[in-house]
């Protein structure tokens, strides 16, 4: 062999072993930017759930009041929101006023609000 075509086939090996330096790059770019959306995407999902929480615990604490304004005892029954759902889980009568704590569910989350009527 000459020197030329030693010297040819070392430079291509320098450049493959550069191209393949590349792609390790290329896709270690990839493989983070798709990570970085996946956990982003994980966020959108619990704000969504906490928006539909509050949505439900709303609905239930309406429910609660127009049953209190037709004086009708306050019943331990679900309330579907869409994927939410909202229970009465007690209602304690102070003076004047009446407590009553609401527990919402979607999924995992759960959230649990009082609130206070006052006639």
């Amino acid at each position: 062999m000459t020197r030329s075509a030693i010297a040819s086939r070392e430079r291509r090996g320098t450049a493959l072993a550069g191209m393949l330096i590349l792609l390790v790059v290329l896709s270690g770019a990839v493989l983070a930017s798709v990570g970085a959306w996946r956990d982003g995407s994980a966020i959108d999902v619990s704000r969504a759930n906490d928006l539909r929480l509050r949505y439900a615990g709303e609905a239930g604490a309406a429910l609660a009041t127009r049953m209190l304004a037709d004086d009708e005892t306050l019943e331990s029954t679900p309330i579907s929101v869409g994927a939410a759902n909202a229970v009465i889980v007690s209602a304690t009568a102070t003076t004047g006023t009446q407590d009553v704590v609401i527990e919402t569910s979607v999924g995992y989350a759960t959230r649990r609000e009082t609130f206070t009527v006052a006639p």
